[in-house]
């Protein structure tokens, strides 16, 4: 549930379940994740409220901890998303870049890479770079589950990127192939 509502950005209810989960099943690290997500999101409107936060540090610790345990890969892509929070995108590209180093057959990882790309500059080479990373995306969506658990993020993307180029008529165009089928997150996109 806590998944789901972070999808849907709803992250005060989000964070009430993480919590629940975590109190359940303490230590594991796809919940701290989901967690800290909610809390990142909540927080940075407030930068240095995020980056002076003890819970936020203590939690990384148990991710880092728990990835090793797990041998699973967290935190960097967590990391991408905090840094780029604190708006310090050329720190947040630095973990992207290792998030999908480190998870090659992860879409949100070359997602999280792509919007920071986005953020820092629109020139040539930034701009062919986000498309590779989204046609890595577009491909490992259609690899495992299908298109459509990915069609608002990728839609989202394509849109950002065609505005990125200055298309407005492409971005509009993404848009209406997108939006038929997002339901409750047409407006958020």
């Amino acid at each position: 549930l806590a998944q789901i509502l972070v999808i849907r950005e709803d992250y005060v209810m989000a964070e009430g379940y993480a919590r629940d989960a975590l109190a359940r099943a303490h230590g594991n690290p796809f919940i701290i994740d989901i967690l800290l997500q909610c809390l990142i999101e909540r927080k940075k409107s407030n930068y240095l409220d995020l980056l002076e936060d003890d819970e936020v540090a203590d939690l990384f610790s148990q991710l880092e901890i728990a990835d090793r345990r797990e041998r699973v890969t967290f935190s960097s892509l967590r990391k991408a998303h905090f840094y780029s929070a604190l708006n310090n995108p050329l720190e947040a590209l630095s973990w992207a870049d290792a998030a999908v180093i480190a998870n090659p057959g992860q879409v949100y990882a070359y997602a999280v890479r792509a919007e920071i790309k986005l953020r820092i500059r629109n020139d040539a080479e930034t701009l062919r770079s986000v498309d590779v990373d989204i046609r890595q995306i577009q491909k490992l969506a259609e690899e495992s589950k299908g298109l459509k658990p990915h069609a608002g993020l990728l839609g989202k993307l394509r849109i950002r990127f065609e505005l990125a180029k200055g298309n407005v008529g492409g971005a509009i165009k993404q848009y209406e192939a997108t939006s038929w089928n997002l339901g409750a997150l047409r407006s958020k996109v």
